[in-house]
C-alpha cells in the first residue's frame, strides 16, 4: 500500500482495511514526552491501527506511561507537553484516519489504474 509506516495493517488488503474502518476501527497517533532538566522531547509514535474491537486508550498505554514517568523532569517545556500528551493518549489519541485512508485511497487508485493500463497494452514482441 501507500508507503506509510502503519503499525498493525501486515497482511490487510485495502477492501479488509475498508471494512475494519466500517466496524470502528481508527488509525491513531499517540504522543510520549521524555524531558532531561532543560530538555523535553516530545515524540509521536507510528501510526497505529486499532480495530473496533480493540480499546484505544489500551493500545497507547505505554505511551502515557512513558509521558508519566519521564515526562516531567524538564523545565518548562515538560510541564505543559506532558499533562497535553497524557489527555490525548487517554482520550484515545490523535485519530488520521481520514487522512490515511485518502492515501491508501489515492494509493489503490494508482494501483488499479497501472493494473488497467498494463492490460489495455498489446504485448511487446521479443527481442532478436
Amino acid at each position: 500500500m501507500a508507503n506509510l509506516k502503519v503499525e498493525g495493517i501486515k497482511g490487510l488488503e485495502f477492501k479488509e482495511i475498508e471494512s475494519e474502518i466500517d466496524r470502528g476501527a481508527k488509525f491513531v497517533i499517540y504522543t510520549s514526552v521524555i524531558s532531561i532538566l532543560v530538555m523535553t522531547f516530545k515524540n509521536p509514535s507510528p501510526i497505529i491501527f486499532v480495530r473496533g474491537t480493540e480499546s484505544r486508550m489500551g493500545r497507547g498505554i505505554s505511551y502515557t506511561l512513558t509521558s508519566m514517568l519521564l515526562g516531567w523532569w524538564g523545565f518548562p517545556w515538560g510541564f505543559v507537553y506532558t499533562p497535553i500528551a497524557i489527555i490525548n493518549n487517554l482520550a484515545g489519541g490523535k485519530d488520521v484516519t481520514p487522512e490515511v485512508m485518502a492515501e491508501f485511497e489515492a494509493a489503490e487508485e494508482r494501483r488499479e489504474n497501472r493494473k488497467r493500463l498494463a492490460e489495455q497494452q498489446p504485448p511487446q514482441p521479443a527481442p532478436n
